[in-house]
């Protein structure tokens, strides 16, 4: 029996050697080594061995590490790491906008995720940045507005929910072969009465109907599938003028100030 328990114990030690040597090699993927390790240790010294390769993983910012982490409070240590090493927050914003702040909450995820949406605004990449702010929420199960007109003379928001039975609202109704489109409609404040302003362009309220020639069909019915963006409101940060979207964008595709008669500022360049 001791014989038998010495041949054991040698044969475990000469396989311990050759574990070690596979297991301690930094050139194997790390993925490759913990699946060795789950595979032939036993489970006291792969408990030891993974506890090992998490710290070392956490010290490294090595992103593979995330197996052994999880997207936790460990996982932002170790991207917290990664960002250090590597600058990268948006790899660091993606991932752990999963979790943050819908599992828990943590201030340095939190500041990356508003400073990559700054970056992309930066950029101009404001459908990239919409695109994600609209999943983010989804993840968090809430879709607040995040732009609002308001009236410039009691400063309330113009808003449907807020409009009643306002004598500003009116509904309009275009036929066609297929389908009734149905429009509601705000030519003034729902809150003060005031009526809305005029577009700079074409002079017409910005509650009337944008209608282009690709929009509109001989008799006067709307097409399928109209740019509704072109309904919108658009206007200045520093001077304030502004008017129909799709107006907005015609004008300064060929002008570069404002359309309003003697404002000279450069709305398109700002």
């Amino acid at each position: 029996a001791g014989e038998g328990h010495k041949e054991e114990s040698g044969s475990w030690g000469k396989q311990q050697l050759l574990f070690t040597s596979i297991l301690q090699n930094e050139d194997m993927d790390l993925n490759d080594r913990i699946g060795f390790a789950c595979r032939f240790l036993p489970d006291d010294f792969l408990v030891e061995y993974l506890e090992g390769l998490k710290i070392k993983a956490i010290r490294e910012g090595n992103l593979r590490g995330c197996m052994l982490t999880g997207l936790n409070r460990d996982g932002v240590k170790l991207f917290q790491a990664y960002v250090d090493r590597t600058g990268d927050i948006q790899t660091s914003a993606l991932v752990l906008s999963h979790v943050v702040p819908a599992r828990f909450r943590h201030p340095a995820a939190e500041l990356w995720l508003q400073s990559y949406r700054e970056l992309l605004d930066r950029w101009g990449l404001w459908h990239t940045r919409a695109v994600l702010d609209i999943a983010h929420n989804a993840e968090l199960g809430t879709n607040p507005p995040q732009v609002f007109a308001r009236c410039s003379f009691c400063n309330q928001c113009l808003s449907m929910r807020t409009a009643g039975s306002n004598q500003f609202i009116s509904q309009t109704r275009f036929t066609s072969r297929t389908r009734v489109h149905a429009k509601e409609k705000i030519s003034g404040c729902p809150q003060c009465n005031k009526p809305l302003p005029n577009c700079s362009v074409c002079h017409l309220s910005l509650s009337c109907s944008v209608q282009s020639m690709n929009q509109v069909t001989s008799t006067g019915q709307w097409k399928e599938g109209g740019n509704k963006f072109a309904d919108w409101f658009t206007w200045c940060n520093t001077c304030h003028h502004g008017g129909h979207s799709a107006h907005i964008l015609a004008w300064f595709a060929q002008h570069r100030c404002c359309p309003v008669s003697e404002c000279q500022c450069a709305c398109d360049e700002l």
